[in-house]
């Protein structure tokens, strides 16, 4: 089984002040007791980093914190190929989603595999074939 995991997942899960924390934890635990191939475009991890490096400008507390998220959560990093950028593109277009997300709702519309995001405007907007989704829906869904 695969799931696509967006940034702010990643994000909520190695940031213990963030709401929701606890349930991006549980989560990742169980896309790791389910063996569940996570992937993401590969604009996961700049943004990703630019998540934990902007707000304190800390470099190397960030770098560090990846390093963990390299680590803990293996992540199938797919390129932003032209056929992906072009489906991006088109997801944009007709969803009226920012182009970051846009790359991660037409990952999973390729490989036919749920969208795991806390992004509210993504989950409302996403194409129904990248069944878009919360970590708590995905939980209660597929562990």
């Amino acid at each position: 089984m695969l799931a696509i995991i967006d940034a702010s997942v990643l994000v909520s899960a190695f940031k213990s002040d963030e709401d929701q924390h606890l349930a991006s934890l549980d989560f990742l635990s169980a896309s790791i007791e389910c063996s569940v191939q996570l992937c993401a475009p590969a604009i996961l991890f700049p943004e990703t980093a630019a998540a934990f490096s902007r707000p304190g400008k800390n470099t190397p507390l960030a770098s560090r914190i990846m390093e963990q998220i390299r680590v803990w959560t293996p992540i199938r990093i797919h390129p932003i190929d032209e056929p992906l950028a072009l489906a991006a593109e088109k997801v944009a277009l007709e969803c009226f989603i920012r182009g970051a997300d846009a790359s991660y709702a037409a990952l999973a519309d390729r490989l036919g595999a749920p969208l795991v995001s806390w992004d509210r405007e993504l989950l409302a907007r996403a194409p129904a074939g990248a069944n878009a989704m919360t970590p708590e829906s995905w939980v209660s869904q597929f562990s």
